[in-house]
């Protein structure tokens, strides 16, 4: 499957689940700390750290990324738990088209 594509200026929600591996049903737990990291496609790592993401439910945190005109690329991002249930890395990649198509 192909990775989601975006234009310049488009929000997009990252959203890391944490659930823990110890159990057969993977219940949702919350890590001591979440820490989410993306890179942009010039190489740029930022850092968002829990005060600063979206906790919608126990083990689900979201972020509202807005991307840019000079991010045109691939991104990629990925949420990591601290402490206890720190659950497993979640992320992925994107792109970001060069410019929306007019007609």
């Amino acid at each position: 499957m192909p990775d989601p594509a975006y234009w310049p200026g488009q929000q997009i929600n990252l959203r890391g689940v944490f659930k823990n591996s110890t159990t057969s049903t993977g219940v949702e737990v919350d890590p001591t700390a979440v820490t989410l990291y993306y890179r942009n496609p010039s190489g740029a790592v930022s850092t968002v750290t829990t005060t600063a993401l979206t906790k919608t439910t126990t083990g689900t945190y979201d972020y509202l990324l807005t991307t840019t005109t000079s991010g045109v690329g691939e991104w990629q991002w990925g949420f990591k738990g601290a402490g206890t249930n720190i659950g497993s890395n979640l992320g992925g990649r994107f792109s970001v088209l060069e410019t929306q198509l007019t007609t």
